[in-house]
């Protein structure tokens, strides 16, 4: 079997069932249980989340913990593009630290009421988010969870993040595949009650160990798997099983040429993917023969100061009953998407071949260090400060950034209200096939940084303020390793340097 492979995934070229992985045997398990899931109506979602102190069941151990609705794994939020989020955020966190929400990877307004994570919610407040999704948003998972800097890891550590879904990806994109099985998998890590500091998180599917999967030998799933825990790197295999990746942290995938003039793969096919911490892939499944294969997360070299990352298994795929032929339909879908969409062109997000030729509108470098005797961490030799602007961009802007990794560690490059076209990685073509709002940074080798070059466009109106980009190790953004971004009107001047003064706290 031939193969290429990026950062993230490795790519094989063969019919998806014509790969065999060996059974596994495993103990009686739960059944994997998704998350509940509410739904906006007549374009309106309306909800409440309380972050408050629950007693939750993990492995067997009851874990009293910070938590939204009292569920380790709360609601899935599903909305359509143009609907408005009415949201109210009630904080009751019981160590009595301010909180907020930040919504991972929309473009929406980053101003007041919006996702704006300069707000700070006291205890025993709350705070009305109420805003409008874009009419062309792209369809896929993204992800919320609290972002106030200096308590980011601890309440995400904790459990508090949950699935966001802009519907219509399989509709738009998909149509052959629509009425499939569908789960939610929300990928968390948390340091269990007399797991040494130094000791592997413990990582969970929705709240579960090792829960079981269903699955009949040819049956056709959909998967939404997202690493919405705090620091851990989850790179996903099916037992050697190959699988089918759709979408991208939201993003719908282009068809990947198997050479310049040949024939192109659509979806892409691949046996792993790794999930840096909020990274997201949504993947289609084909129910193997008969039998139990092992779900695991692939050991990652973390790099020297990184935290241990061993192999571990998430869960077990058990594939029985009657056949399906899934053949026919993922083979049309295949064939129509060798044919751009005309969804896709009116995407919020530009193509990747579109923002591959766009104008540079200039070009900037952010280099990533770190103190590892106090755990501090920095971008360009400084602290993350919300008083200060530390990068400024106008509407229609398109800026090449060069992200460089000083430290022995492996970091993140995550920017809120838009995504991004990964470029090179240490001096090598990414060959990317979707854009993305995550990247993983490699760590020093001897004496060459780690470098990654990104294309970030900042072509929406709507997301017009101030928001933050850093590294999604949340231990190392709250150790200071995030900047200010802030984005103008398209003729706007850019002001005049400001004094430092006192952050933004509740509106």
């Amino acid at each position: 079997m031939s193969g290429t492979t990026n950062n993230r995934f490795t790519v094989v070229f063969a019919g998806l069932i014509a790969v065999a992985a060996a059974p596994v045997v495993r103990a009686q398990a739960d059944t994997l249980i998704d998350p509940p899931s509410i739904a906006s109506v007549s374009g309106r979602l309306v909800v409440t989340l309380t972050a408050a102190p629950a007693s939750v069941i993990i492995g067997g151990q009851v874990i009293a913990t910070n938590v939204y609705n009292g569920l380790y794994a709360p609601p899935t939020l599903h909305v359509r593009r143009s609907d408005s989020l009415e949201l109210t955020l009630q904080n009751g966190v019981g160590s009595g630290q301010s909180t907020n929400l930040h919504y991972h990877g929309w473009a929406v307004t980053p101003q007041a009421q919006g996702d704006d994570v300069f707000v700070h919610v006291p205890v025993n407040t709350s705070y009305y988010y109420q805003f409008q999704l874009p009419w062309n948003h792209s369809e896929g998972m993204y992800w919320y969870h609290p972002h106030p800097h200096g308590f980011s890891e601890s309440q995400v550590l904790g459990g508090m993040s949950g699935a966001l879904i802009v519907d219509g990806l399989l509709e738009d994109n998909y149509p052959e595949l629509v009425g499939i099985r569908e789960h939610v998998m929300l990928l968390k890590d948390i340091q269990l009650p007399g797991d040494s500091a130094d000791a592997p998180k413990t990582k969970t599917i929705n709240g579960q160990l090792n829960p079981v999967i269903t699955i009949q030998p040819g049956e056709l799933q959909f998967w939404r798997i997202g690493n919405v825990g705090a620091d851990s790197y989850v790179n996903l295999s099916l037992g050697g099983l190959p699988f089918y990746v759709i979408a991208i942290d939201g993003n719908v995938t282009a068809c990947i040429p198997l050479n310049r003039w040949g024939p192109q793969v659509c979806p892409v096919l691949v046996t792993q993917y790794l999930l840096p911490p909020s990274s997201r892939v949504e993947i289609i499944v084909s129910g193997p023969g008969p039998g139990a294969y092992a779900i695991n997360s692939l050991a990652v070299d973390t790099g020297p100061d990184g935290d241990p990352n061993p192999q571990v298994q998430l869960a077990t795929l058990v594939s029985g009953g009657s056949s399906m032929l899934a053949a026919p339909r993922m083979v049309a879908a295949r064939r129509r998407l060798v044919v751009p969409h005309t969804t896709r062109a009116t995407n919020v997000r530009p193509t990747p071949a579109a923002l591959k030729y766009a104008a540079i509108t200039r070009r900037d470098t952010l280099v990533y260090t770190e103190d590892t005797l106090t755990n501090q961490f920095f971008i360009n030799g400084k602290q993350f400060d919300p008083n200060r602007n530390d990068t400024y961009a106008h509407v229609g802007d398109v800026i090449e950034f060069t992200i460089i990794n000083q430290t022995r560690e492996l970091h993140t490059f995550h920017i809120h209200q838009t995504d991004y076209l990964v470029t090179e990685i240490n001096g090598q073509p990414a060959n990317s096939v979707s854009l993305q709002d995550n990247v993983n940074l490699p760590y020093v080798v001897g004496a060459q940084p780690g470098v990654v070059k990104v294309i970030v466009p900042f072509y929406e109106p709507v997301t017009v303020g101030k928001f933050v980009y850093h590294c999604h190790i949340l231990e190392h953004e709250d150790g200071g390793m995030m900047g200010t971004m802030v984005l103008l009107p398209a003729a706007a001047r850019r002001p005049a340097a400001k004094a430092a003064g006192a952050t933004r706290s509740r509106h």
